[in-house]
């Protein structure tokens, strides 16, 4: 008698180590992706409606070489050794309970290295801890917010006493899968209006001159 050879298919459901279609159809729809960055003006967080809690701290844009390899844009925060509050705040960024995924890259922005901390709505403040070096590093929280309103909002920044580190590309977005940076598309529509308004402005002053 010829010797009975198991199926792949029985195979695969009698080995624990498989994982099963329930098993995969589970895990993908657990994933939760926004994809909108809800972060205004995230290039240019200098000039934005964000602000520091705390007192004589600086913010400002510098060119840097990005994590990329290309020249780019970033915020810098430098914390006073003397502010009686250390956090930067994209305030007005969460705009209802649910479920939402922080990203953006950092680094140190002199020879030294520096706490920094980030947050949702404080409902990830706990062993949210890292060190800002000399090379670029990405950090991706994904927090549930259930006490939203109008102080509960925000995603926090918050950086130690003297340090200085910088922000290349933050994003915040519904769902549990940081995506690609992309700019929240109010920007995009501004820099649209801001590119016709130059084509414009050239037209008439073209015209103006015949």
């Amino acid at each position: 008698n010829k010797p009975t050879i198991p199926s792949k298919t029985s195979q695969l459901t009698n080995d624990s180590n498989f994982a099963t279609k329930s098993d995969i159809d589970s895990a993908v729809n657990s994933i939760e992706i926004g994809g909108r960055n809800l972060i205004k003006n995230s290039k240019d967080l200098h000039n934005s409606k964000y602000n520091f809690l705390g007192n004589s701290n600086i913010r400002e844009t510098v060119t840097i070489t990005s994590p990329y390899g290309n020249s780019d844009t970033a915020t810098k925060l430098t914390i006073s050794s003397s502010t009686n509050n250390k956090i930067f705040r994209l305030s007005n960024t969460v705009d209802k309970n649910g479920t939402y995924t922080f990203s953006c890259w950092y680094k140190s922005a002199n020879s030294s290295n520096h706490r920094i901390h980030f947050d949702i709505c404080d409902e990830t403040f706990t062993n949210q801890n890292r060190v800002a070096g000399q090379s670029w590093e990405k950090v991706e929280i994904t927090s549930t917010v259930n006490n939203f309103g109008t102080i509960y909002n925000f995603v926090d920044i918050e950086v130690a006493l003297g340090g200085s580190v910088l922000i290349y590309n933050p994003k915040l977005e519904r769902g549990n899968k940081a995506t690609d940076w992309t700019p929240a598309p109010e920007d995009t529509d501004k820099l649209i209006a801001d590119n016709i308004k130059v084509v414009n402005d050239k037209i008439n002053n073209l015209s103006s001159s015949n």
